[in-house]
């Protein structure tokens, strides 16, 4: 979506959640008057900069498009003047908004899920609580402490990587309605080597992986059909090319537990680490039930003595291959026996 639709859509939001909130109707300069103070506490510069009779005349265009939209659930009263505007009935109309755009529903649910993997666990049991009485409107409900949070929280970008790499946009909805209408695809897939054509690709699912978004599927021209796992953001086209009948052999989620080795039961693992990896850990934990404890003083360049529970698959390598010089493996048998198998590749 672009900056610019991305603006337009949050508007039509915007007025949707003012009308809401005015179940006996409102007129188009009230409405105007409405936005402009949200625009204020949200800090939403474009509309507080914009003249008003410049954004009154938008919220008319815009509410001649939402009539258009919704039809009969909202009301014009047009027997007094000012005309007043309002939603019929008790059912929220923003989540429709949602239903046609496969993109959009696609990260508000990522949004979602992720935001939830974040909470500490004992905070996510209340969210869900909160959730199963249905959708509601953070600021409405709680004001005062999001108008604490604009002022006391700033969330920070990684400064390695502050930028996602961009998946085109004719790309993404081609994957997501081969998805939904069972299709394969044909795609031109960006390598080092330079462009690859991968034909009759049969999609499962999407995966997120280190945050970053993947198609999972299966490449059904090679001679033996087997699992891929292809970033969205690498992708130069995709066309949909007919109709599949999915295999029982690639179920998508024992697919994907297989290619990255996970869902195995956890091992024991025990490391001697550096201080500097140590500190490092106290903010991003070691798989499950992580302790440290300090080492006696030695020459050792290893300070502190790490025990946690782990799963023995990508994740793990790729975390062993960034910290190799500031650990040592200890312990048991079996993690360095994978550990062996690794090094012969």
């Amino acid at each position: 979506m672009s900056e610019a639709n991305k603006e337009k859509f949050k508007f039509e939001l915007l007025m949707l959640e003012v009308l809401e909130a005015h179940p006996k109707g409102i007129t188009a300069r009230e409405l105007t008057q409405a936005i402009r103070k949200l625009a204020e506490e949200r800090r939403l510069e474009e509309l507080i900069n914009s003249p008003e009779n410049n954004l009154k005349r938008r919220v008319e265009r815009n509410l001649k498009k939402l009539k258009a939209t919704y039809g009969d659930l909202i009301d014009l009263n047009d027997l007094q003047k000012p005309y007043i505007w309002s939603c019929v009935g008790s059912q929220s109309l923003i989540p429709n908004l949602f239903k046609a755009d496969l993109q959009l529903a696609l990260y508000l649910h990522l949004h979602q899920q992720r935001t939830l993997q974040l909470l500490p666990s004992n905070l996510q049991e209340k969210l869900r609580k909160l959730n199963a009485f249905g959708s509601f409107n953070l600021e409405a409900h709680f004001s005062e402490l999001t108008q604490l949070f604009s002022r006391a929280l700033s969330i920070t970008k990684d400064s390695i990587h502050p930028e996602f790499p961009p998946v085109l946009e004719e790309v993404h909805q081609t994957l997501l309605d081969a998805l939904k209408n069972e299709q394969y695809l044909d795609i031109t897939y960006q390598a080092l080597a330079g462009e690859q054509k991968l034909s009759r690709l049969l999609p499962l699912k999407l995966v997120v992986l280190k945050d970053r978004l993947f198609l999972l599927a299966v490449q059904k021209s090679a001679s033996e059909p087997e699992p891929v796992l292809l970033a969205l953001h690498r992708m130069a086209s995709a066309n949909q090319v007919g109709l599949y009948l999915n295999l029982s052999e690639f179920e998508a989620e024992t697919t994907l537990r297989k290619m990255l080795g996970t869902g195995a039961s956890s091992q024991k693992l025990e490391l001697q680490v550096t201080a500097e990896l140590a500190d490092y850990l106290l903010d991003y934990p070691l798989g499950i039930g992580m302790k440290l404890t300090p080492l006696a003083e030695t020459t050792s360049p290893y300070t502190h003595q790490l025990t946690c529970w782990i799963e023995l698959g990508t994740d793990f390598k790729y975390w062993l291959t960034q910290h190799q010089n500031q650990l040592k493996v200890m312990g048991s048998e079996r993690v360095i026996r994978w550990l062996k198998r690794l090094e012969r590749g």
